[in-house]
């Protein structure tokens, strides 16, 4: 059997680095010793342990040992280059959100969800800096760190209380009261850190997000309501130009405020009296009937807008340069009536909208619900996306399906004539007899029903 010597360790050079000597099959290998960090060895002691670990899967007498010994060695030798590799790409907490926003993306982010995304991080890099100072790069994050964040915002909200804004082009700030964010809220800072660590993980090298197995919170929502027959009525009496507007084009197609003031007159095909638009929240393309009622008011709103792009002129302006403006309008109008429009939920330090602009795509499904129109023609007009909608909807709805549905359906709203002379709602009149009638019909069985009809119907 050939020759395999213990091994001995000698100085080389004017810089006194250590080697190691030895002997393995009869063939001599002299090897330069390096410490953790890959540096020459200049000690002896710290030579002789750098040469014990090379030299102990062959002073094993046992084959397995040795085999086992060797794949421990091969293993802290992997381990030492990447964590070497990880000193080298260590990202700063500071750096990390740049860094993740200039990495592609399947989508675009907005410039909203841009500064929202910014703000979620830059709330988390303060924590960290205030409860653990020596975090100061994304690789030494663990999930203790993202479980104790989530948590410190459920009890307290969110860590930086200062709200940054400007106003008049000048720079202002205040602190925050809320002391409580809602579920939905704490969810967008889960997924926010989320985004950053999934997006550079591969720089860092790590492998597990720490914020991965951190559930959401389940959210308790408080729905927007839809408006009532009495309330509209009461909008249409008193509305002025720009409110009716909305309200006519949100209960007649039963888009989202963005969509209804960015509409453009070539998504409004008169020929085959359609609309078709690609909503700007989720890119699905909808197609709305345009049924009598809006007819006339877009053929009205076409004389006036003259060669604006936009149905709405007035709107688009508005919602393009301060979409906030538009929410306020409707909500001051509205209160102005005795309307309602915010709730404070349970354990809720802010009150939320029930009613505002979004409340009239309520309103278009709840009244396309009443007068029965097929679930799957409305999903195809208002384009929910949901797993708990779709999944109730099982027909495919095409143009024809949607068009023949509503135009079949009565006015949506009662006694609905809208033109640019007469308000939303006309006033809602019912002959005492027919009302009479409606009520007792709620009251019979279905045999005494049937025999009515069969009495008419002779």
């Amino acid at each position: 059997m050939a020759r395999q010597s213990q091994g001995r360790i000698f100085k080389r050079g004017k810089k006194g680095y250590f080697y190691l000597q030895y002997y393995l099959n009869g063939k001599q290998i002299v090897k330069a010793l390096r410490d953790e960090n890959d540096k020459p060895i200049t000690g002896q002691r710290i030579a002789q342990k750098a040469a014990d670990v090379i030299l102990a899967p062959y002073k094993a007498n046992d084959d397995v040992q040795r085999r086992q010994q060797a794949v421990d060695a091969l293993k802290s030798a992997q381990d030492k280059v990447i964590a070497a590799e990880r000193i080298k790409n260590a990202i700063k907490l500071t750096d990390a959100f740049e860094l993740a926003m200039n990495k592609p993306r399947r989508k675009a982010l907005g410039e909203k969800a841009r500064q929202q995304k910014e703000s979620h991080w830059k709330d988390f890099v303060a924590y960290m800096n205030q409860f653990y100072p020596e975090v100061k790069t994304l690789d030494c994050i663990l999930q203790k760190h993202a479980q104790d964040y989530i948590q410190y915002l459920t009890k307290n909200g969110k860590f930086n209380k200062q709200i940054n804004f400007i106003q008049h082009n000048r720079k202002s700030s205040y602190n925050s009261k809320l002391k409580k964010l809602s579920p939905k809220s704490i969810n967008y800072y889960l997924m926010s850190c989320r985004d950053i660590f999934c997006t550079l993980m591969d720089d860092i090298g790590i492998t597990v997000d720490p914020f991965a197995k951190i559930p959401k919170l389940k959210q308790v929502r408080e729905e927007r309501e839809a408006f009532t027959l009495d309330e509209l009525k009461l909008i249409s009496e008193n509305a002025d130009d720009f409110i009716l507007s909305l309200f006519i084009m949100g209960l007649c197609t039963g888009l989202r405020e963005a969509d209804i003031c960015l509409l453009k007159w070539k998504e409004v095909d008169f020929k085959n009296g359609l609309i078709k638009r690609t909503t700007r929240k989720t890119g699905k393309e909808v197609t709305i009937p345009i049924m009598p009622p809006l007819w006339k008011f877009l053929e009205e709103q076409q004389l006036k807008s003259g060669n604006n792009e936009y149905v709405l002129s007035l709107h688009a302006e508005m919602y393009l340069n301060n979409r906030s403006g538009i929410s306020w309008r409707v909500k001051t109008f509205l209160e102005s009536l005795g309307i309602v429009t915010t709730k404070k939920p349970a354990d809720r330090s802010r009150a939320v909208s029930i009613k505002d602009v979004h409340s009239l795509r309520h309103s278009f499904c709840y009244y396309a619900g009443l007068y029965n129109v097929p679930l799957a023609i409305v999903q195809a007009v208002v384009g929910h996306m949901s797993p708990e909608m779709t999944k109730h909807y099982t027909m495919h709805a095409t143009s024809n399906d949607i068009k023949k549905a509503f135009q079949n359906m009565p006015d949506i709203f009662g006694v609905l004539d809208i033109t640019p002379e007469k308000k939303l709602i006309d006033r809602l009149e019912i002959d005492p007899e027919r009302k009479e009638l409606h009520d007792l019909a709620d009251t019979l069985s279905i045999d005494e029903i049937k025999k009515i009809l069969k009495y008419i119907s002779k």
